[in-house]
């Protein structure tokens, strides 16, 4: 899963794929 307290949106990329998708 990802980390959305410390590395939610470090990029755009990571952004739109981690943080709409958490569970990733």
């Amino acid at each position: 899963g990802c980390n959305l307290v410390s590395q939610c949106c470090n990029s755009y990329e990571y952004c739109v794929s981690c943080c709409l998708d958490p569970a990733r």
